[in-house]
Formats: C-alpha cells, sequence, structure tokens
C-alpha cells in the first residue's frame, strides 16, 4: 500500500528568529559601545567587538558586534539580532517568540537610551521544520497539496516558493516554503518543509515611516508574529487558508 506524505504537525520546531530595527543614523555608535554592553551583560555575557571602520565609512558596515549562543549586530542604522533556538524549546514557538520580544525591546531601549535615536522600521523573520510523518516525500508533499496536476517536470530535485500578503495597511507577511532535508541524527536525515514567515512594516508603496522610540511598536509586532504563529501557519502548510 502506497504511503501518503503528510506533515508531522504535533513535531513542528522553530528554529531561528531574527529581528531586524532599522533606526535614525546614529554616527558615533562605536562610542557608545561599552555603555550599551552594561545594559545586556546578562543577554550577551562576553564583551562586545568594536569594529575598527571609521565613522565616515557605509552606514551598514558593522560597528559594535555581540557574540554567543544568540548574536547581535549594530551599524550606524540597523539592529540585527538572531536567535538559534536550542533543541529543548523548538517545540514551544510563542513561548520563543515572545522571550525574544523582549529581549528585542531591551536591546533597542539600550541603543535608545544611549543615543536618543528612534526606530523607522521593523521585521521579524521565524524560521519552522515540519517534518514528515514518514521522513520522506517533502517534495511529493509540495507537489501534490499546492501545484496542479499537470505541473509534472520531470527527475524534480529542488522545490520552493514565496507569496506575500498585507494586512490592515501596517504589515507585509511574506511565507517562503521549501522541501528540505534535516539532520535528526548522526547518521540519519529526514524529509521536511521550512518554513520562514517574514512580517515586517516596511510599506514601500505609500512610503511610511514610523518613526518613535517606543516599544509598543516591537511588542504590537511580535504580537502580530505570535497571532500568525498560533492561527495560520498550520493552515498555511496545509493549503487550508485563504487570503484575506
Amino acid at each position: 500500500m502506497e504511503m501518503i506524505e503528510e506533515l508531522n504537525l504535533a513535531e513542528r520546531r522553530i528554529i531561528k528568529v531574527q529581528t531586524v530595527i532599522d533606526f535614525e543614523k546614529e554616527p558615533k555608535i562605536r562610542l557608545k559601545a561599552l555603555q550599551i554592553e552594561e545594559k545586556l551583560r546578562d543577554i550577551f555575557p562576553q564583551p562586545a567587538l568594536v569594529t575598527p571602520v571609521s565613522d565616515d565609512k557605509a552606514e551598514e558596515i558593522p560597528r559594535v558586534i555581540f557574540e554567543g549562543e544568540e548574536r547581535c549586530v549594530f551599524s550606524q542604522t540597523r539592529i540585527d539580532y538572531v536567535v538559534k533556538v536550542q533543541e529543548d524549546k523548538s517545540r514551544e514557538a510563542q513561548k520563543v517568540i515572545s522571550e525574544t520580544e523582549q529581549k528585542a525591546i531591551r536591546i533597542f531601549d539600550a541603543l535608545h537610551e544611549e543615543t536618543g535615536r528612534a526606530i523607522t522600521r521593523i521585521g521579524i523573520i521565524a524560521h519552522f521544520v515540519f517534518p514528515l510523518s514518514h521522513g520522506k516525500g517533502s517534495l511529493s508533499y509540495l507537489h501534490r497539496v499546492f501545484f496542479k496536476q499537470d505541473f509534472t517536470p520531470a527527475n524534480l530535485t529542488e522545490l520552493d516558493f514565496h507569496f506575500a500578503q498585507q494586512s490592515q495597511d501596517r504589515y507585509n507577511i511574506n511565507w517562503f516554503i521549501r522541501a528540505v532535508r534535516v539532520s535528526v541524527s548522526d547518521e540519519l536525515e529526514n524529509d521536511a518543509l521550512l518554513v520562514l514567515l517574514d512580517v515586517n512594516n516596511y510599506l514601500e508603496k505609500n512610503k511610511k515611516q514610523i518613526t518613535t522610540y517606543k516599544e509598543t511598536v516591537i511588542k504590537e509586532l511580535f504580537d502580530f508574529m505570535n497571532d500568525l504563529t498560533g492561527k495560520k501557519l498550520h493552515p498555511v502548510v496545509q493549503n487550508k487558508f485563504t487570503l484575506e
């Protein structure tokens, strides 16, 4: 009897959360490194690396870098904060997102307290993995569930796709779905779906810019991400959703 490929929804895992906060340019960010480091020592125990880049060089070049289990990079206009989720926490996606929110708020607050700079844009990307019930068949699953039956390229080896939505005239929602292989042990790999859920307020079409130091800008976007994770993620990977 032929096995039908299905997702093991109960074994969904969150493996990474990336937060990007754009802020008003601070040319002297390197001079604030020690003060920011002191405020964030419990999140980043290791001293910050201050790069030997002059203030008049390109603003996007990293100036202050925190390394460790979590990574955070400050340029003159941007914070990139990356959390690689530990295995023992990976099945509690909404808890992970909430904990990341609290740290992201503290990271930006540390910057704001030292510089007075305001947020202009913010984005969050959460990376999810959905194993296949029988350990194989991610290509077949995507083909069967998302594509017309006459889409039958010979010797198919890769398959992924992307679609975007806009919500409440406030947020962009980008979904990236890909068939992948994931390590189960040192000797075993299984098929899975990798889902990247990217939410942001980069509303380029109407050129809106949010200039505010308030924590609520960060909190609202994380709350929106958590709501999508709880209500939309499973319907999307099963192709049981509607575009609103």
